[in-house]
């Protein structure tokens, strides 16, 4: 069984790797992070169960708390919060779909980390390439 963390988990390509996830029975989601799609993290936070999930803005917190909180799930938000679902002991694998540079912090900690990186996103690597 790998364990992953998908950060970007509600854009187009976190429901891409969820759709594969859904087809091997042998991956397990330990680590979601979204940015403001509140109800669309819920409905993945019920279906794969993950240890951790984070929200881009502080302020979500309380609405994602009212969509899971009958749910055993560490809830985190922002940027350290992001690092946090990057850094997370257990996963294996880190999936990095967010746009932009928000996602450099929490990728470069991941590497420091030892994790093993999918960097889906083709100006998201050549920034992390210039910057390592």
């Amino acid at each position: 069984m790998k364990n992953v963390s998908i950060l970007g988990s509600t854009g187009s390509i976190g429901t891409q790797t969820l759709d594969v996830i859904r087809r091997n029975a042998d991956i397990n989601v330990v680590a979601l992070a979204a940015g403001t799609r509140v109800s669309d993290l819920a409905e993945q936070v019920r279906e794969f169960k993950p240890q951790l999930v984070c929200i881009g803005k502080e302020e979500l917190v309380p609405e994602l708390k009212t969509l899971i909180g009958d749910m055993d799930v560490k809830i985190v938000s922002g940027d350290e919060g992001l690092i946090e679902a990057a850094t997370i002991e257990s996963a294996e694998i880190v999936v990095t779909a967010v746009v932009g540079m928000m996602g450099i912090t929490p990728t470069v900690e991941a590497i420091k980390h030892i994790r093993t990186l999918h960097l889906p996103i083709k100006r998201h690597l050549c920034v992390q390439v210039i910057l390592l």
